[in-house]
């Protein structure tokens, strides 16, 4: 287990917690009745479906599973994109994730077969 891939999964690890904790304050803070509170509903079942693929995401490439580390790559560039939302964080995280998946060449070596 490389330091990139320890901190690739934490990355995940964390971005997914908080996603969940977001996603559980939207659903259980939303009144349905009200079009404000559907929509917190709506934002809290989708950052809680988020905050899921990127625990699923981080397990699997803890295991080493190749397809974990697309899955992980297309996080890292969506996080990237975010940048036109004005996201530095978003910008830092994505590269230091494609970075240590695509770039160094101990993690990078632990995925080709």
């Amino acid at each position: 287990m490389t330091l990139g891939l320890k901190v690739v999964v934490a990355l995940l690890f964390v971005i997914g917690l908080f996603f969940i904790a977001v996603g559980l304050i939207g659903i259980t803070g939303g009144n349905v009745d009200t079009i404000i509170g559907s929509f917190f509903f709506t934002a809290g079942i989708n950052l809680l479906l988020i905050g899921v693929i990127h625990l699923v995401v981080a397990f699997y490439l803890w295991k080493k599973n190749s397809y974990a580390m697309y899955a992980a790559s297309t996080i890292a560039i969506l996080n990237i994109l975010t940048i036109f939302l004005l996201n530095v964080l978003g910008l830092i995280v994505g590269g230091v994730m494609l970075y240590y998946l695509w770039i160094d060449r101990e993690t990078k070596n632990l995925f080709q077969k």
